[in-house]
């Protein structure tokens, strides 16, 4: 029982870790905000949220 707890845990930390990753990779910010979308937005337009 306590090998699989610590196997859990291992594994929400690589899970976490590995998805936080592609995330930022993405241009995703906490707050749902897409940055990956907004390059130049103040060139040619309004910027909207």
């Amino acid at each position: 029982m306590d090998r699989s707890i610590a196997m859990l845990l291992i594994g929400l930390i690589f899970g976490f870790g590995l998805g936080f990753v592609v995330a930022a990779a993405n241009g995703i910010t906490l707050d749902g905000h897409d940055q990956a979308q907004d390059h130049g937005a103040g060139e040619t337009q309004q910027h909207q949220h």
